[in-house]
């Protein structure tokens, strides 16, 4: 099993939007350089859902939820800056070497982190921890 530690990062890469492989669905990923090791991405959950009218005329196949803006809300908290701006920021990983748990500021214990609920920030204390 990995071990689960904390490491300093820089966000080297976003995406946000439908066109992230062949999913077809509204997801995002933000790709974080730990300066030795390569990239990791923290993200791909999905951000909408399917649309029940979906066979009328016009109606788009799928529909935002409230993860995107909390998604957007919890990234607004971490790096205290617009989504257009990730690139360059510094912050820390709660990570093992195939997964990342959560983001965190780099100075302040604030902590990013999803479950089927949604995102969520907190002091790294209250982070689930993978078992």
């Amino acid at each position: 099993m990995d071990k689960t530690e904390i490491r300093n990062a820089v966000v080297e890469y976003t995406h946000l939007g439908y066109q992230w492989g062949d999913h077809g669905v509204l997801t995002y990923s933000i790709g974080l350089n730990y300066g030795d090791s390569g990239y990791q991405g923290f993200g791909t959950h999905v951000l909408d859902t399917t649309n029940p009218a979906r066979r009328e005329p016009g109606q788009p196949p799928r529909l935002p939820t409230l993860f995107a803006g909390g998604m957007l809300w919890a990234v607004d908290q971490i790096f205290g800056c617009d989504w257009e701006n990730l690139k360059g920021k510094p912050c820390r990983a709660l990570a093992t070497f195939t997964h990342i748990t959560a983001l965190g500021h780099y100075l302040e214990d604030k902590w990013m982190w999803v479950d089927k609920m949604g995102f969520h920030v907190t002091p790294l204390a209250d982070v689930p921890r993978e078992s």
